[in-house]
Order: C-alpha cells, then sequence, then structure tokens
C-alpha cells in the first residue's frame, strides 16, 4: 500500500443501518421494498439511514429525563408539539 495517495471507502448501505442500530433483518426488509442493481449504491437505503436516530441513544436519553427528573411533565405548545416542562 502506498503511503502518498490516501485511499478510502464508502460505507456500505448495510453498514450506515448497522451503525444506526437496526438489525440484518431490517435491512433486508427495506432491501425488498428497494432493490439495489447489481453495482449501484442505493440513495434510498442511504437516506432512509441518515433520516433515523440511533434507538440506543435515543433510549438512553429518556432514561435520563425520567430516571433523573428532570421534568416529566409534557405540555402541548400553540402547534400541538409536545415539550418538556422543566
Amino acid at each position: 500500500m502506498r503511503l502518498d495517495k490516501p485511499q478510502y471507502r464508502y460505507l456500505t448501505e448495510r453498514e450506515c443501518w448497522r451503525l444506526l442500530g437496526f438489525d440484518d433483518n431490517d435491512f433486508e426488509l427495506m432491501l425488498n421494498v428497494f432493490p439495489t442493481r447489481k453495482g449501484c449504491r442505493n440513495a434510498t437505503l442511504y437516506a432512509l439511514a441518515g433520516n433515523s436516530i440511533v434507538v440506543d441513544v435515543l433510549e438512553a436519553i429518556f432514561k435520563v429525563i425520567i430516571n433523573e427528573d428532570y421534568g416529566t411533565d409534557f405540555v402541548a405548545n400553540e402547534i400541538g408539539q409536545l415539550e418538556l416542562v422543566c
């Protein structure tokens, strides 16, 4: 390997989904809905992964909010979105 020419590779769609906490079964279900052509990247699967949040991180955030008693009162604002009242 030459050191004067940096090399990199793109993450595969499956790797992106795994990083976000999805398992391979979830990925396979979406692959059936949005099939990939051989030798091409699937922009839809990348976009779906990019519009997600890591489930484990979201669960950890809620555990801190609930267990540390930062506030557990949720109130709807003028447009109907829930707000956490501390």
